[in-house]
């Protein structure tokens, strides 16, 4: 009897990717590749992983300056495999006023997903990703396919944030791909709609659109100034 994919959907969980760190000053970033053990977290901005075992192998690669995260995945027909990037950053405005303003936070989603079929098993892949603001709102989406069928995803998630200029607000954006017989990848891009006059900076240096450089001084430094 072959195994069926089970998909643990996994919550971008603040109290796991931010928890307590010596010397960290910026959120943790989260990697797992199931079912081997882990989970491996790290504050650095740009992180690339691969793993594997007999059932199947993963890569995981995210960069917060770029504001990007990639899963792909590979299993074959004996087991099942997943693969979880899920980076998370400080951001804050950086404008005039004083008062908050709505914002949007945005992720671009694209990926596709082939599963097979060997005759008497037909493969399963799932992927989902989610944007979330740390004790706010969330929005994400899921792709199940199956059958010897191939998908392609080209979707938009939103969440509409309250924050004034120089408040830090913290945001998590995740890539999580699940395959048994069946091989996918996903990828997420962030970005933000923001009023005219203001601009996005974090503490990893985010340098996407509508960002601030701050390749010049340090994170501390730059939340001084425009308090």
């Amino acid at each position: 009897m072959r195994p069926s994919l089970v998909v643990r959907i996994v919550a971008v969980g603040w109290l796991a990717v931010t928890r307590p760190s010596a010397g960290a000053t910026c959120p943790l970033g989260k990697i797992e590749f199931e079912p081997l053990p882990g989970p491996s977290y790290s504050a650095a901005a740009q992180r690339d992983t691969s793993a594997g075992n007999g059932d199947g192998d993963g890569t995981v690669r995210y960069d917060l300056k770029a504001g990007r995260v990639e899963v792909s995945v590979s299993a074959g027909p004996t087991g099942s495999f997943q693969s979880h990037g899920i980076p998370a950053d400080e951001y804050q405005l950086v404008g005039p006023g004083v008062t908050p303003v709505s914002i949007t936070a945005r992720a671009h989603v694209t990926g596709d997903a082939e599963s097979l079929t060997d005759g008497f098993y037909h493969g399963t892949i799932a992927l989902w990703a989610v944007l979330e603001e740390q004790g706010g709102v969330r929005d994400s989406l899921r792709v199940d396919v199956g059958g010897g069928e191939t998908r392609s995803i080209d979707q938009t998630l939103s969440i509409t944030l309250s924050h004034a200029p120089a408040e830090p607000f913290r945001l998590s954006f995740a890539a999580n791909a699940g395959a048994s017989l069946a091989s996918g990848h996903l990828a997420v891009q962030l970005d933000f709609v923001l009023p005219p006059a203001l601009l996005v900076s974090s503490c990893q240096g985010y340098a996407g659109p509508s960002s601030v450089p701050t390749r010049q001084t340090s994170w501390g430094r730059l939340k001084a100034r425009y308090r």
